[in-house]
């Protein structure tokens, strides 16, 4: 095996070969939970944050507290994300992944105790971090224990169980507020964090970390395999926080007022990533790798134009269904172009590196968005976002098929070659 090699090319079987059936069942389960962290660090807190204001003191400076104790695991995550890279390689997957749940009970349950504002902030920082090193850790194991079939598939199933636990989470901590007070909503953190350690502590395998197997430690230049979907999955996060985090405004400018109205299209855009999501193996056979994320991204802009253009709540559905297709294939889509395409040695730099991509796209998309709905108007950017990413995929279409024309016409110019005796 070259340095260069990855370890999907290397022949050796998958860790989880050697694994018993239940124990197998039991490792997939670990491989769920590093998006399903990240989804409950985010989808918790929303019922809370109004108590937390008024916890705070009230008024529009308490506002802004509470609103920032949403806001401030974005920069956790970048961070774990980058260090988690680095920490893989000198500790392995089994340590790295057992640290991490700690770290998130313990940082993600000490709000029910802590009511300092500077430690509530510094714990909400710290889960950020946690939550990205377990999802590293995930990412790693799933490159580890399975082959290249098996991945696709759980890919997709990683992304449907983050949405999904999203959701139950937004639900659970709306009905332990209101009965309980806001504390008891960070009981999930230690709650979810304890099962699965657990049941990783009983199906995870120990395995020597990167560092001490291999000879030569990876450079940036490495990275070139996977730097261009590195360097588009902020672009593309961007752009679908569109969805999620500008739809409510843009619903509100259409005169859709309803708080239940809202809720129903919001949740068209969850179904439609779950579904997406779950169907990514199956779409990827369908159309082929290449060609995943062009899928994706006429669905962006058809959902784009969808709700931007009509002021119907059912049409406003329709697109954030269909900007629900996009988030559902692009997560899987990039951790497995990172799983499968980054030489062993650089490997954890690289999975490292795609939970601060895609969260760093979701973080500046407020500023940004802000400033082009100052400019041109809400619906005008929905409009205009929709037919650059529809322009975009036709171009990509059109570059992919005219590179498959080339290559099939000098392996058959190559064929035509006369053999030398």
């Amino acid at each position: 095996m070259t340095a260069h090699a990855s370890l999907a090319d290397s022949g050796a079987p998958p860790l989880a070969a050697d694994l018993s059936p239940a124990r197998r069942k039991l490792l997939v389960l670990v491989m769920m939970s590093g998006l399903m962290s990240m989804s409950i660090v985010f989808s918790s807190l929303p019922p809370a944050l109004a108590a937390l204001a008024r916890f705070f003191g009230g008024g529009s400076s308490a506002q802004l507290t509470a609103q920032m104790m949403m806001v401030i695991p974005s920069f956790g995550l970048i961070a774990g994300g980058l260090l988690s890279g680095w920490l893989l390689r000198r500790t392995g997957v089994r340590m790295l992944l057992l640290g991490s749940l700690v770290a998130f009970g313990l940082f993600g349950g000490a709000p029910m105790v802590l009511r300092s504002v500077a430690g509530l902030l510094a714990c909400r920082l710290l889960v950020g971090v946690a939550a990205a090193s377990l999802s590293t850790a995930c990412a790693a194991l799933v490159v580890e224990a399975l082959d290249a079939k098996e991945r696709a598939r759980i890919l997709g199933w990683q992304a449907a169980c983050g949405g999904g636990i999203g959701v139950a989470a937004i639900y659970l901590s709306g009905m332990l507020v209101e009965r309980t007070g806001w504390p008891s909503t960070f009981a999930m953190y230690p709650i979810f964090a304890a099962v699965i350690l657990l049941v990783a502590l009983a199906s995870v395998p120990a395995t020597p970390p990167a560092a001490a197997t291999q000879g030569a430690r990876g450079r940036l230049a490495d990275l070139k395999p996977v730097a261009g979907v590195l360097a588009l999955t902020p672009v593309l996060f961007l752009v679908m926080g569109l969805a999620n985090i500008q739809l409510p405004f843009l619903l509100q400018e259409h005169g859709i007022r309803s708080a239940m109205i809202q809720a129903v299209i919001v949740g068209m855009f969850m179904l439609g990533n779950m579904i997406s999501s779950i169907a990514f193996a199956a779409i990827q056979r369908l159309v082929g790798n290449s060609r995943v994320l062009v899928v994706g991204s006429f669905s962006l802009g058809l959902g784009l134009l969808s709700a931007g253009l009509t002021h119907s709540a059912l049409m406003a559905g329709l697109g954030a269904a269909l900007m629900g297709v996009t988030m559902g294939l692009t997560s899987p889509f990039v951790w497995h172009a990172v799983m499968d395409k980054t030489p062993e040695q650089v490997r954890g730099l690289a999975l490292g590196a795609v939970s601060p991509a895609m969260f760093l796209g979701s973080l500046v998309n407020p500023p940004v968005m802000s400033a082009f709905q100052h400019a041109f108007g809400l619906q005008a950017t929905y409009t205009g976002f929709g037919v650059a990413v529809l322009l975009a995929a036709a171009a990509a279409l059109l570059w992919q098929g005219r590179a498959r024309t080339v290559a099939s016409g000098v392996q058959g110019a190559a064929g035509d070659l006369p053999e030398r005796s």
